[in-house]
């Protein structure tokens, strides 16, 4: 193995297995050719994974209120937890909207699109890199069951509640489509979270009264 390079356990299709990567940002850049390379590959993943999901989400809903082109739903549930989901994924709906037969194109959009970018934020925030190992998917997957039913409902309380405990923290916790969370972004959010609570309790060690 090269100097410039180390090894790392992964993960596919259930089967674990060792394979060699660069051992620094420099080494990255050197084995991609290219200067920048490494940040280069970590903004376009950070906006695929986070900021993308928030900007469809508010960018349709803008374009709906806008056209008057309604997004298909329909119930779920019955009774008093019956509730409104989307039935038409975004892709269809945007699909349909741009399509031949509308009256608009993805070239009406443009200013909104750029308006509804602007409102985001871009940033990273804690938490938000690196991969996540199993024992954070665990806790997400716990924090899941309090926030999603076995019958697919969502406790929109607790689901806002997780919110706010995140945001107090400074950690942004984007809904998915379905209103829940996605898991891997629940778990980057709940690692994040817990290495500041332990921060905050280091920090403490040592501004005790000292006894007499």
């Amino acid at each position: 193995m090269a100097e410039d390079t180390k090894t790392i356990p992964w993960k596919l299709l259930g089967m674990h297995f060792n394979v060699t990567v660069p051992g620094s940002v420099e080494s990255f850049d050197r084995y991609a050719g290219s200067e920048g390379a490494t940040l280069d590959g970590a903004i376009s993943e950070h906006c695929y994974r986070r900021p993308s999901s928030q900007f469809r989400r508010e960018f349709l809903s803008r374009v709906e209120a806008e056209t008057g082109v309604e997004r298909e739903t329909k119930t779920q549930g019955d009774g008093d937890s019956a509730k409104t989901v989307f039935a038409e994924k975004e892709a269809e709906y945007w699909k349909r909207v741009t399509g031949p037969d509308s009256e608009f194109s993805e070239g009406s959009f443009s200013d909104l699109a750029q308006d509804v970018a602007s409102s985001i934020s871009w940033l990273p925030t804690p938490g938000t890199g690196g991969r996540i190992g199993q024992e954070w998917l665990n806790e997400a997957d716990n924090a899941l069951k309090q926030v999603i039913s076995g019958d697919g409902e969502v406790n929109e309380d607790n689901a806002a509640a997780l919110v706010n405990t995140m945001k107090a923290r400074g950690i942004v916790l984007n809904k998915a489509e379905n209103g829940a969370f996605d898991r891997v972004s629940l778990a980057q959010a709940i690692k994040a979270f817990d290495a500041i609570l332990r921060n905050e309790t280091k920090s403490k060690l040592f501004t005790a009264p000292v006894a007499d």
